[in-house]
């Protein structure tokens, strides 16, 4: 039988207590691991604090970099700014300086311009004075008589116009040649005193001198001075000279030989005076007329007065519209034991000497150019007509020969790509013949068509990289074949934005280009917008002639008053298809729409 189950003994029983104090602490068991893993936890919860704290510290310290950083950097943003405000009030200053002193300098050219243009006025109007006296003193109820030419001679002289010289100052007019022997064979004795016989005597003596450049002709009854000189009656020397290569046709308009005329002559009869202040002065009168009539391509012209045993040479000379004159003393002409005197051998060089006869154009001795009439006195030409509806264009100095040279270039080039521009021929250097064309007459305004048409041909023509550069109604005119606008005058014809120097007309060019007006020594690159403004210009011309002819032409012909000029065209539009001209990619669009926003009715 089983023993009955006893209490537990206190020493076994496990009371809360004793159980606690098994896992204390202070128990045996815990004792000697307990500190050193507080220690450890205590080291761990260090070191992290410190850890905690570095990083605290490096953020703290990062933030306060990016602070500092971020001041400094918004410090040398304000100092940048700073300085570039300071230096944008700088360059505003200096602009506003600079613009000052411009408008200043404008200002100052205006001024000048005025004072030159007034000058030119004042100029023109003594000039004109000038040769209304003149023309006053030519006149005559009837004729012309000896005491009217006298008052000019007088009245030259008393100007100071006139000086005389000896004969060491006639022999440095020229350089004198020898005269032959055939020349000498030719002076026989004249039985007669009367003027018919020396006059037929010096004909043949003077067609046989002549024998370089130079021919003569007869015109005592030519009469071609007898309109510049304002008279009814007979009014021409009895002799003119001019270049070999020209051949004035029957059907010629004598009024030309004053354009070609190089020295003139006047014979009287033997024994008579030839130093009387008529006759002289009837000399000065041909050579005055003749030299104004000339005066852009030639600076002085000779004349000779002779009663056949005596001679008297004459020069005059033009500058800034004056004309001055030199005559010497009669002196001994026919001659004497068969030896030349040096009234011959003065005359004799005169004619085969190069003297500023037509500035020297280089004829070729083949070049031959037949005559009808006189066109037109242009910038660099003088322009007739010759036979076959053609005309001839002759270069008025060898300053504009690389002109013509640049003429026939371009019009080959661009006929080369069939474009329609005139057929041009080159005779010698500084002469071009060509085919003619009409003029556009103030009452035949081109039709809206035909300018059309025009726009297309300058856009051809800048197709192939070349502009014209002097456009303007002179220098637009219609084919007689078929009507269509053509442009002519091509000496200052140049490529596509080559850097150019100023050429052409003020009065029509484009707005900018006339900074080469404004600084002389400036080079501009010439674009092909700048013809589609003259153009334009052009357009407006014809449809406001009137207003254009109001203004006056020293006033127009500057460079500001022609901006002002066009600027008064803006019933036409102008001003919005000038600004797409110069802005815009189809300046020929922009022409073209001219011609859209206008219903002229003379178009």
């Amino acid at each position: 039988m089983s023993e009955p189950l006893s209490s537990p003994s206190p020493e076994s029983s496990s009371s809360p207590e004793s159980s606690s104090s098994a896992l204390s602490p202070t128990s045996p068991s815990a004792s000697s691991s307990s500190p050193k893993k507080r220690k450890e936890n205590e080291n761990s919860t260090s070191h992290k604090l410190k850890k905690m704290k570095y990083q605290l510290l490096l953020e703290k310290e990062k933030t306060k970099q990016e602070e500092e950083k971020t001041k400094r950097k918004l410090e040398t943003e304000k100092e940048k700014t700073k300085r570039e405000i300071e230096t944008e009030k700088e360059k505003t200053k200096q602009e506003e300086e600079k613009t000052k002193q411009e408008e200043e300098k404008t200002k100052r050219e205006i001024e000048t311009e005025k004072e030159k243009t007034k000058q030119e006025v004042e100029k023109t109007k003594r000039e004109q004075e000038k040769t209304k006296q003149l023309q006053l003193t030519h006149k005559s109820t009837s004729n012309l008589s000896t005491h009217s030419y006298a008052s000019i001679y007088n009245s030259e002289k008393n100007q100071h116009h006139i000086t005389v010289v000896d004969e060491m100052e006639l022999k440095n007019w020229i350089t004198h040649s020898q005269v032959n022997d055939d020349i000498l064979n030719l002076f026989t004795p004249i039985n007669s005193s009367a003027e018919s016989e020396v006059h037929n005597t010096m004909s043949t003596i003077l067609e046989k001198m002549a024998q370089n450049d130079l021919k003569v002709i007869d015109t005592s009854q030519k009469q071609y001075l007898s309109a510049q000189l304002d008279s009814s009656t007979s009014q021409a020397p009895d002799f003119t000279f001019y270049y070999k290569n020209y051949t004035l046709l029957e059907t010629s308009n004598h009024s030309l030989l004053t354009k070609i005329a190089n020295i003139v002559g006047d014979i009287k009869a033997r024994g008579k005076s030839i130093e009387k202040p008529s006759s002289l002065g009837q000399m000065i009168s041909y050579l005055q007329t003749l030299l104004i009539a000339q005066k852009h391509y030639r600076k002085c012209n000779y004349g000779f007065i002779t009663n056949y045993t005596s001679i008297i040479f004459l020069k005059a000379e033009i500058n800034d519209d004056i004309v001055t004159f030199q005559h010497s003393k009669p002196i001994d002409f026919k001659p004497t034991n068969n030896m030349a005197t040096l009234g011959l051998q003065t005359l004799y060089s005169l004619l085969n000497t190069s003297i500023d006869k037509v500035d020297s154009i280089g004829f070729y001795p083949s070049t031959v150019i037949n005559l009808t009439s006189f066109l037109s006195d242009g910038y660099t030409s003088l322009v007739f007509e010759v036979p076959d509806e053609r005309v001839a264009k002759i270069c008025k100095t060898p300053v504009y020969t690389n002109l013509f040279e640049n003429e026939y270039q371009t019009l080959n080039t661009l006929k080369s790509y069939n474009i329609d521009v005139p057929q041009v021929e080159k005779l010698c250097e500084g002469v071009l013949q060509m085919e003619k064309f009409n003029c556009i007459e103030d009452t035949d305004t081109p039709t809206k068509q035909e300018c059309l048409d025009l726009i297309d041909l300058l856009q051809k023509v800048h197709s192939r990289g070349i502009c014209h550069r002097d456009i303007r109604p002179d220098n637009i005119m219609k084919n007689g074949n078929d009507g269509k606008l053509i442009f002519i005058d091509w000496g200052f014809a140049c490529k596509a934005d080559e850097m150019t120097q100023f050429a052409g007309t003020v009065s029509f060019c484009a707005d900018e280009y006339l900074e080469c007006i404004v600084h002389p020594h400036g080079f501009k690159s010439y674009k092909t917008k700048y013809d589609c403004e003259s153009l334009l210009k052009t357009f407006c011309y014809w449809a406001s002639s009137k207003k254009f002819h109001s203004v006056s032409r020293n006033e127009f012909d500057k460079a500001r008053e022609a901006r002002n000029f066009w600027r008064q065209f803006d019933e036409l539009n102008f001003k919005t298809i000038v600004y797409q001209i110069r802005n815009g990619t189809d300046p020929y669009a922009a022409l073209k729409s001219f011609w859209q926003n206008n219903t002229n009715p003379s178009f």
